[in-house]
């Protein structure tokens, strides 16, 4: 009787649980689709402008998730769906499927030149031992419509429409969204204190300078690709 009363408790648990709107793998796969589906079309469409011949690589496209409490293993999908597409070079592709937000990489490369002709006016790569990066960041919610799973990072991706132009990169260094920094490795025969002695701010209004300095080795065997030693000395702007 007392197995009988067990297993009848089981059964009840069971069915409360998936009466109770337990997600099952089946649905989530579906909303995966139709998110995929939706950030598909919207990428087709914005193509459509800039040009007709650049397609999406449909097999790319797949749910972008958050986790539903910090330090779970839980998950939960988002509003976004990172992806692909294929023009001029193969690009990467963020698009929020309720705002309809966009950001590729496609204007990146000129940007991170813009970036590094203004490192060049101010000098900063007038030494031989010098290795300077351009890094870009922005936070977006998760969902378009609040934020309670906080925020995701977007590295090295635009907004999409933002012109290949000075004058467009020139309002992107001026945007407090973004954040930019400058990476740079420097061997020990240059001085650490010419980059402490920079303002960044000429470089734009949210732009920062990490600076590591390495052995002559150790910066050698980095330029020829080989693992970094430890810097010798770090200094950031930022912090």
């Amino acid at each position: 009787m007392k197995i009988c009363k067990i297993i009848a408790v089981t059964v009840m648990m069971m069915v409360s649980a998936v009466l109770g709107g337990c997600t099952t793998t089946a649905e989530i796969t579906v909303k995966e689709n139709v998110n995929a589906d939706q950030a598909i079309a919207i990428t087709e469409e914005y193509l459509k402008g800039i040009d007709p011949s650049y397609k999406v690589v449909k097999s790319s496209f797949s749910d972008v998730e958050a986790e539903l409490r910090k330090g779970s293993s839980e998950k939960t999908l988002t509003d976004w769906v990172s992806g692909e597409y294929e023009g001029k070079k193969k690009e990467k592709v963020l698009v929020n499927v309720k705002s309809g937000e966009i950001y590729t990489t496609e204007n990146w490369g000129r940007f991170s030149d813009y970036c590094f002709r203004l490192a060049d006016d101010q000098k900063l790569s007038d030494y031989a031992d010098v290795e300077i990066a351009v890094t870009a960041t922005t936070d977006v919610s998760y969902f378009a419509d609040n934020d309670q799973y906080g925020m995701m990072t977007v590295t090295n991706m635009l907004p999409a429409g933002t012109g290949a132009d000075d004058g467009s990169f020139d309002a992107l260094l001026s945007d407090g969204n973004y954040q930019i920094k400058y990476i740079i490795r420097i061997s020990d025969e240059v001085d650490i204190n010419d980059f402490k002695e920079i303002d960044p701010g000429v470089l734009g209004s949210s732009v920062s300078l990490h600076v590591e300095q390495y052995s002559r080795v150790d910066f050698i065997n980095m330029a020829s690709g080989d693992n970094l030693g430890q810097p010798l000395e770090i200094y950031d702007s930022g912090m």
